[in-house]
Parts: C-alpha cells; sequence; structure tokens
C-alpha cells in the first residue's frame, strides 16, 4: 500500500529499516556510479549502448519505489531493471573482453571500462538480488498486533 505520509517525511521513510533495505539503496547507488564512469569514459566507444544506460538508470531510480511505498514486490523491480540494462550493457561489452582474449584486436574499445561495468553490474545485480529477498522493514510489536 502507498504510504503518501511518507512522502513529506523524508525521515520516516528511513525509520524501522532493516539491512535489506541498506543493500538495495548501495546496490541502487553502485549502478548509477557505474552508469555515470560508462558515460564518461566510453560514450564515444564501440563498446557504449544508451539502452542499457537508460534502464540502469531507471532501474537505480526506481528505487524510490522502495523508499516510498510498502509493496511486497517493490524491490525486486530495480533489481530486474538493473538485470536487464547490465546484460544489454554485457552484450555490448562483450567483443572488446573477447578480442583480449583471442589477442586479435578486431573491434578495439577500452577493455578496463569493459570489465568495469561487466563485473561492477554483477556485483550489483547480486547484491539487488540478495536483498529482494530480506525484509524492507522492522516488524514492530504495533505492526504485529494489527
Amino acid at each position: 500500500m502507498i504510504n503518501l505520509k511518507n512522502i513529506f517525511n523524508v525521515r520516516d521513510c528511513f525509520k524501522n529499516r532493516t539491512v535489506g533495505f541498506y543493500l538495495s539503496l548501495v546496490s541502487a547507488l553502485a549502478a548509477l556510479i557505474i552508469a555515470l564512469v560508462y558515460v564518461i569514459v566510453a560514450n564515444s566507444d564501440r563498446t557504449f549502448n544508451l539502452a542499457g544506460i537508460i534502464i540502469i538508470v531507471i532501474g537505480a531510480l526506481s528505487e524510490v519505489l522502495v523508499l516510498f511505498t510498502d509493496l511486497k514486490f517493490a524491490p525486486m523491480v530495480p533489481t530486474l531493471l538493473l538485470s536487464v540494462g547490465g546484460a544489454i550493457s554485457f552484450i555490448t561489452c562483450l567483443p572488446t573482453m573477447l578480442d583480449v582474449l583471442n589477442g586479435i584486436q578486431f573491434f578495439g574499445g577500452n577493455l578496463f571500462i569493459a570489465e568495469f561495468v561487466s563485473f561492477g553490474m554483477l556485483a550489483v545485480i547480486l547484491i539487488g538480488c540478495v536483498a529482494s529477498f530480506m525484509g524492507m522493514r522492522k516488524v514492530t510489536s504495533e505492526a504485529a498486533v494489527e
């Protein structure tokens, strides 16, 4: 259920939160940092895909849904979007990593940013998956009575 009174009081949004909520928040912030570094470093590279970046940013911003609502499916939304954006970015970065593995510079590209985005998004997705199945709020005695 959407709790509209929490929209205007940010302190209540962070009240009674569990480790799962903060893991989810950290994964969203890490995804934004990875996307920002990717845009700054590789925007003119062959390993750059704007669709993946847009989905990553939308996924990270959808963490607001977890922040302001108590919906049961809300923690999975950012993780699913980050997984799709990470997969698109990984597929785009894969030729650069395969060039190094084969020893042939056919596609070119920045190997560091390809590995940074691929493995960074893998870590973000794994943390998001773990956080999705953890509770987002601590259960208080008043909530247990209702």
